[in-house]
């Protein structure tokens, strides 16, 4: 059975592989696990810019998503992404 996820920004369930996962690092700074195995807590979102900035625009991305960062840092995290 392959395990679904499902994105933060538009809601819709794709695979781990399908998608980007961000956790918090040991500094409580957002980044992006590359190797999708470190042993944290995670947030799963479309790899286009529409799901990235949809997230963006939330009002408070902090509520968003259930991991402890630090505040502004998944907003940078996602500028870089977009571009």
């Amino acid at each position: 059975m392959i395990k679904q996820r499902t994105c933060v920004a538009c809601r819709t369930k794709n695979t781990k592989d399908n998608l980007l996962r961000i956790v918090a690092d040991e500094n409580g700074n957002a980044v992006l696990d590359e190797t999708q195995k470190m042993n944290t807590r995670a947030i799963y979102i479309c790899n286009n810019k529409n799901c990235i900035n949809r997230l963006l625009k939330a009002k408070d991305i902090t509520k968003c998503v259930k991991i402890k960062v630090k505040q502004g840092s998944i907003q940078e995290l996602l500028r870089n992404l977009g571009e």
